[in-house]
Parts: structure tokens; C-alpha cells; sequence
């Protein structure tokens, strides 16, 4: 099924939750200097960090220093369960009271999870998940944060 066609971008612009969310924090929608983009991670056996039988990794994703990215959909796809908790290292700031099963916190490529409020990560800023494996088999896994860079400039685009 995928979105919900209430929740899906409308020729091109975001969610009005994403709207609102955006005033809140900058006082108004800066249409030119945002962007979709997505930041995402992998653990896999050709890789060699694919998580081990029960065992425990740690994955980062890093924003870039050119903008700041508000998170507004998170996906996944993984060959077992697990359980991943999340937090922002420079603020140090705990997004789970503790680990979430895979199932119940992050959404598959056709139904992403939609955040209940988008997530604001500033520029430069590391958020590091650590992960359990509960497949009792090696686990590869594919994640991604889907949203927008907001970039400082009036336009991001050339032309």
C-alpha cells in the first residue's frame, strides 16, 4: 500500500506536517533552499560488517556541513530482526527510552516510517544507532533517513 495518499507529497512539495514544522523552526517555508535528500547505512557480509549471529554493532550517519537535514521517514530492509536505538552525539540525546524491535520502529521500502513529528539534525551533526541482532543468523541491513537537506543560502539549485 505505501503512504497514505493524505500523507503523499503533492507535485513536489512535502507533507503539510513538514510545512508546519518548518515555520516552527525557521518562521517561515524556505521553498528554494530545500531539498530531498536521504542518508543511509548498510552492514553487509561483503562488507564484513554485517551483524554477527545475536550479536551487537554500532552504525553512524554523519550530516553533512552544508545544510541541515529534517528527517521526515525512516526505511529499512534487513535479512532478520532487530533491535536499534538511536541517538544524536553532539547533543547526546537519547531517541528511545530503550532498543525497539526493527518491526515496531523503522518502516520497510514500501511502508516508511512516518515520524510522528520530523526530526531536525543540524549540520555536522552524528546520529549513532546501535544495533542487537535477534535473527540468530547474520543480519545485513539497509537504512535510510529520508527528507530534506536545508540548505543557509536563498537557492540551492543553479538555474
Amino acid at each position: 500500500m505505501g503512504i497514505p495518499e493524505d500523507q503523499m507529497p503533492i507535485l513536489g512539495m512535502p507533507p503539510q506536517d513538514l510545512v508546519n514544522a518548518m515555520y516552527d523552526i525557521f518562521g517561515n517555508y524556505p521553498r528554494r533552499n530545500v531539498l530531498p535528500y536521504m542518508y543511509q547505512f548498510r552492514l553487509t557480509v561483503a562488507e564484513g560488517t554485517a551483524l554477527a549471529a545475536g550479536g551487537r554493532g554500532q552504525a553512524s550517519i554523519k550530516v553533512s556541513a552544508d545544510a541541515s537535514f529534517i528527517t521526515t521517514y525512516l526505511t529499512n530492509s534487513s535479512t532478520g530482526e532487530y533491535l536499534i536505538s538511536m541517538r544524536t552525539d553532539s547533543s547526546d540525546r537519547i531517541l528511545m527510552n530503550d532498543p525497539v524491535h526493527s518491526a515496531t520502529a523503522i518502516g520497510t521500502a514500501e511502508r516508511p516510517m512516518i515520524l510522528p513529528k520530523p526530526l531536525l539534525l543540524a549540520p555536522n551533526t552524528t546520529i549513532t544507532f546501535t544495533l542487537q541482532d535477534l535473527s540468530a543468523a547474520v543480519n545485513e541491513l539497509y537504512f535510510t533517513m529520508i527528507g530534506f537537506k536545508v540548505y543557509r543560502r536563498q537557492y540551492a539549485m543553479s538555474g
